[in-house]
């Protein structure tokens, strides 16, 4: 039986260069996913934000061009399902818009849960847990750090 693990736009990004400290884990985490029957998978909004961080000057950034950012995502999105946004998705976020659950930057969190959910799609490959949890009544959160 296949499952589908959403993967978080930094596990993604640790998984592509070396020198990131969580490069190992992060390559582990999804050799793991694919080993397992596991389908990893990602929205649209997981893609812009890795390549932001592509394109973005260091030292947030890796400043790359966007030809060879487009490299990058295309390899990515080779490995990936991806999902999309729908209305059912954004009513969702709504929803956690007025519960409360998301306030400035975490409106993105927010509105990855809800592709989730809409999605029907339980668990999440993260490294930021922390930025998740207020979340776990709709999700299962995977540590980048936990044992596969």
């Amino acid at each position: 039986m296949s499952h589908d693990v959403f993967v978080d736009a930094n596990v993604l990004l640790y998984s592509l260069f070396a020198d990131s400290a969580w490069h190992g884990q992060a390559r582990e985490k999804l050799n793991h996913l694919e080993t397992s029957g596991l389908t990893a998978v990602a929205s649209g909004q997981v893609l812009r934000e890795v390549s932001a961080v592509l394109t973005r000057d260091a030292p947030r950034g890796r400043g790359l061009s966007g030809p060879a950012a487009a490299s990058l995502v295309n390899a990515l999105t080779a490995r990936l399902k991806i999902v999309t946004e729908t209305a059912h998705s954004h009513a969702r976020w709504l929803d956690f818009l007025e519960r409360g659950l998301a306030r400035g930057t975490q409106v993105h969190d927010a509105n990855i849960v809800a592709v989730m959910v809409a999605s029907g799609i339980s668990t999440l490959l993260t490294h930021n847990a922390r930025d998740f949890e207020r979340f776990s009544a709709w999700l299962h959160i995977m540590p980048i750090d936990s044992q596969p």
